[in-house]
């Protein structure tokens, strides 16, 4: 890389020019530290339950199935009775109902699940849960461990720790999958349990 440097402002004199070698390239990265790279982002997007970006981190294989887990974690809006009989509920006792299953969830997000009842509002009943579950619980990717590469799949032990609202933590570890595609390593492990 060449550096060019003026000797003396408003001088007559030409420009120096100077050199300096270029830097070496850096070491490739190793598949394994590639794979503890990618479970750091899966936990950063867990931390928030960001299906969006925890469906980018997936192969394609389970990418839509990892994106829509979303809608498959709460009850449907029809378990909670038909239109008719949620639009003449009364508002403060599912207010104080829903506080009393969620404590530290804010008033605002319990005032949306109630006003998604009443208005029969699916999407904005799964928002509203949604953000309950940010609210209330927490997951964490504690330790990725035993990671094996062979190819283009690998696999790694991964533990993790669950709170999920007033519930004591839950830690367990699990064997979990991954795949190199378009030579990214992404988490290919199925989301649906077996």
């Amino acid at each position: 890389m060449a550096v060019l440097a003026l000797a003396g402002c408003g001088s007559e004199s030409a420009p120096e020019v100077t050199s300096s070698a270029a830097a070496p390239p850096p070491a490739p990265v190793s598949a394994e530290q590639q794979i503890r790279d990618l479970v750091a982002q899966e936990e950063k997007a867990l931390g928030t339950f960001d299906f969006n970006r925890l469906s980018e981190l997936t192969c394609q294989q389970y990418r839509d199935a990892v994106r829509n887990q979303v809608a498959t974690l709460f009850p449907p809006l029809s378990a909670a009775g038909a239109p008719g009989e949620l639009a003449g509920a009364p508002v403060d006792l599912l207010r104080s109902g829903f506080k009393r299953q969620h404590p530290k969830a804010s008033d605002a997000t319990i005032n949306q699940l109630v006003d998604a009842l009443i208005r029969y509002d699916d999407p904005a009943y799964q928002a509203a849960n949604l953000e309950i579950l940010r609210q209330t619980s927490k997951a964490t990717i504690d330790k990725v461990e035993n990671i094996k590469v062979t190819g283009d799949t690998a696999t790694a032990d991964l533990t993790t720790t669950w709170v999920l609202g007033e519930t004591p933590p839950a830690t367990s570890t699990q064997p979990n999958a991954f795949r190199k595609e378009n030579g990214r390593w992404l988490d290919c492990q199925n989301p649906s349990p077996q």
